[in-house]
C-alpha cells in the first residue's frame, strides 16, 4: 500500500469513530439519498451539527453531496467504501503478518 492509502484509511477510521456519524451512514445506507434537513430531523439534532459531521464524512470519501438550490443532498459513496474495505482486507491478509519477517 502507498503512503497516501494509509492516510486515506486513517481518515476513514476517524470518520467512523463517532456514534452520530455512524448513525448518519446507517440512515444513508438504509434510505439512500437524503437532504441535510431530513437527516437533522430524523436524528433529532441541529442542522449545523449534521453539516459538520457530513463534512468529515465527505473528506473521508464516505459520503458524496450535491446541491440543488439551497438544499444539500447526501448519499453514500460506494466506490470509496469498496476501496477502504479492500485496503483493510489487504492489511488483514495472512500474507501480511509482520511477525513472519521477524522470524526470518
Amino acid at each position: 500500500m502507498l503512503q497516501s492509502d494509509f492516510h486515506a484509511l486513517a481518515a476513514y477510521f476517524r470518520a467512523l469513530a463517532d456514534g452520530l456519524r455512524l448513525r448518519i451512514l446507517t440512515l444513508l445506507a438504509d434510505g439512500g439519498e437524503m437532504n441535510v434537513s431530513g437527516l437533522a430531523k430524523t436524528l433529532r439534532v441541529s442542522q449545523p451539527l449534521v453539516s459538520w459531521h457530513l463534512r468529515l464524512l465527505t473528506r473521508a470519501g464516505l459520503v458524496q453531496v450535491r446541491k440543488v438550490g439551497r438544499e444539500v443532498y447526501c448519499s453514500l459513496s460506494p466506490d470509496a467504501l469498496r476501496l477502504h474495505i479492500a485496503h483493510m482486507s489487504h492489511l488483514l491478509s495472512p500474507n501480511n503478518d509482520p511477525h513472519d519477517e521477524a522470524r526470518s
